[in-house]
């Protein structure tokens, strides 16, 4: 990203081990292409798209090889390729210009090449070849003729050599040889015309790889020496050049002694030149020129509050530092509260001499559900001698132990609440706190019916009654507000239950039980010939159960004779029951036509001085004679008495009377 961190592009070019590669602009678009020089496969070249993506370009047609070499090796002003083959013959390969290349037929050699590097030895113009041999067989120059044609130069000391440096060592303008052995590195000077003397050795540590380059700025080409030497356990070092090819090692002890490469340049920006360090079973590293970086490290990236994880932060700088040197540690992350964690120390102290120092992290139980979390730990500032490198920070995911909060118990505030009165709250204690908000549904019992005798608050919008705790809270609240339904129910019961909670209220009824207020027949006046009436009863207020009222029936007008009341009791009384939520009751009085001669007569109902009338009015006339008769058509003057009968066109409810008028030779009172 320009300031020393990489990322993975996520390209995996090849599928077999490769030993060596080297980068140049091989089919001339002006990007960087990559030539690779693989163990398993041909060697290939990776062609780059000027984006940093690569694919498969020109294939050699050698392999195995250990390492080659990029340079214009015959001056045209192209990229050919020099091949270092570990069990055959070195191969000289020319490019066309657009990264296709000729084999030039070449046989170079016939040893275990392990490392090639190209320069301008004899100073005749164009670029020569080191090899450096594997076995103990002398290393060797090749001289290129400038054609691309090389013939066998200055053979070099003869114990086994993995890689050779070139450069201006001495300031005298030609190059110089390094040669990384297993025995150490050894020094060369060129006379100028390629002849090479010497042999100082600057080391006794396995050396696989050295670069010269500037380190310290002075102008003269300094080394970086990568060493493998598991054995003593020394890493790499850093010898400072005083100008004249006289070098001082520095101190520095950089790795851990399984260098296989090293390569050099400014990779973060600053002007210097850093180092890029490819490792043999270990991972590969950057280490940054100027202050000393420090990196983090845990040795458990996971903890559990259940076990108490105990993790070790360990902070470790590239070299031994000269004095102590501190490093500040932060802890953060998503919802990672103090109460989570005890960080030992949020300063580490790492003594002259040593390299590292370490703290405790230890996960704590807190009695909190937060599912789990991730604490990421990053060094936050570093002294002066120090800085922060590429690996700052580390993160450890925190495994929660705490369930879900439950409803433990329930509560409302008051024994009871009337109808009128102020609301009461229904609280919901939980056995936990929880990161989140959290809600329960809350269920309601009792003779009390939600919607009608009270109202209930409800905090998350979904169906049903729910009560909601805030994230942290290990509590939650309803408000339970009565409605005033004018309506007698009597005291009601109220229970609320969630998870293992439950409570109880009493809800007070302020309505007294309904009397009756009003009693109505209408019409008020009916015939007795088919005339009907309703009867219509009027209670005071509503009640959640039926309410009967028993009323008495007076008047002279009879019941089952002259009319027919169809109530609500089977038997002789006369009950009117008003139902659950209402106010009145009616009842059918239907006129019943007896044939009977009786006047307008009149049914009243009453209750507690609440009273009704009803006039019954009669459609019959008075008796009429419409017939007479005597019992014997002749009687004696001195036999038993006779009768005379009067037949009537109908009866009468009270006695009738009728004159009668008596003719013939008989006398009233002398004959009869």
């Amino acid at each position: 990203d320009g300031s020393g961190h990489f990322t993975d592009s996520g390209q995996n070019l090849g599928t077999q081990d490769s030993y060596g590669i080297s980068v140049g602009d091989v089919d001339g678009d002006g990007d960087l292409d990559v030539v690779v020089a693989n163990s398993g496969q041909t060697d290939r070249v990776m062609l780059n798209d000027g984006s940093g993506n690569f694919s498969i370009g020109f294939e050699f047609p050698s392999g195995f090889s250990a390492d080659l070499v990029l340079a214009d090796l015959d001056g045209d002003g192209d990229l050919d390729v020099y091949t270092g083959i570990l069990n055959n013959p070195n191969k000289v390969y020319l490019n066309d210009g657009e990264g296709s290349f000729t084999d030039t037929g070449q046989l170079l050699g016939d040893y275990q090449t392990l490392g090639v590097s190209a320069g301008d030895i004899d100073g005749d113009g164009d670029i020569d070849v080191f090899e450096a041999i594997g076995e103990n067989k002398n290393n060797r120059f090749w001289i290129n003729d400038g054609t691309g044609q090389f013939t066998e130069g200055q053979q070099t000391g003869r114990i086994r050599s993995w890689h050779g440096s070139l450069g201006d060592i001495d300031g005298d303008g030609d190059l110089d040889l390094i040669e990384s052995r297993v025995s150490g590195s050894f020094l060369f000077i060129n006379d100028g015309a390629g002849n090479f003397s010497g042999e100082t050795q600057l080391g006794d540590l396995e050396s696989y790889h050295s670069v010269l380059v500037d380190m310290d700025g002075d102008g003269d080409l300094d080394i970086v020496e990568g060493n493998y030497d598991e054995g003593s356990g020394l890493p790499n070092r850093v010898l400072l050049n005083d100008g004249a090819g006289n070098f001082t090692d520095s101190g520095q002890r950089l790795g851990m002694a399984k260098t296989h490469a090293l390569d050099a340049g400014d990779i973060d920006g600053d002007g210097d030149l850093d180092i890029v360090e490819g490792a043999y079973f270990d991972n590969n590293q950057v280490w940054f020129n100027g202050a000393n970086p420090v990196e983090l490290s845990v040795d458990l990236s996971t903890g559990s509050e259940a076990a108490g994880s105990v993790i070790t932060v360990t902070a470790t700088t590239g070299v031994a530092v000269a004095t102590d040197q501190t490093v500040d540690l932060s802890v953060s992350g998503s919802g990672v509260e103090a109460s989570d964690y005890q960080l030992a120390s949020s300063q580490l102290t790492i003594p002259v001499g040593s390299s590292s120092a370490s703290t405790s992290f230890t996960v704590l139980d807190d009695d909190l559900n937060e599912g789990d979390e991730t604490a990421v730990l990053a060094i936050s500032a570093v002294s002066s001698a120090l800085l922060i490198g590429p690996i700052s920070e580390q993160s450890v995911l925190l495994i929660d132990d705490d369930p879900l909060p439950s409803v433990s118990a329930m509560s409302f505030s008051a024994a009871s609440f009337s109808e009128t009165g102020a609301a009461i709250s229904l609280s919901l204690s939980l056995d936990r706190a929880s990161v989140s908000d959290q809600c329960y549904s809350v269920d309601f019992t009792g003779t009390a019916v939600l919607g009608s005798d009270y109202s209930s608050s409800d905090d998350d919008g979904a169906a049903g009654i729910q009560a909601c705790a805030s994230a942290g809270s290990t509590s939650a609240q309803l408000s339970i507000t009565p409605i005033d339904d004018a309506t007698y129910e009597g005291d009601e019961s109220l229970s609320a239950s969630s998870g293992s909670g439950l409570a109880s209220t009493t809800l007070s009824d302020l309505e007294d039980f309904p009397t009756l207020t009003a009693l109505a027949f209408d019409p008020a006046s009916i015939s007795e010939n088919g005339g009907l009436s309703q009867l219509t009863a009027t209670q005071s207020n509503l009640a959640n159960v039926a309410v009967c009222h028993l009323l008495s029936v007076s008047g002279s007008a009879t019941a089952g004779v002259d009319y027919q009341l169809v109530d609500d009791d089977p038997g002789a009384a006369v009950r009117l029951c008003v139902n659950a939520g209402e106010l009145t009751r009616s009842v059918a009085l239907s006129a019943m036509d007896d044939g009977v001669f009786e006047g307008d007569e009149v049914v009243q109902v009453e209750r507690l001085g609440v009273l009704a009338g009803l006039s019954l009015i009669d459609d019959e006339g008075a008796p009429s004679v419409v017939a007479m008769s005597f019992s014997a058509a002749s009687f004696s003057e001195t036999g038993a008495p006779i009768s005379l009968t009067l037949t009537l066109d109908h009866s009468a409810t009270t006695e009738q009377c009728f004159d009668v008028s008596f003719a013939g030779v008989a006398t009233l009172a002398s004959d009869y």
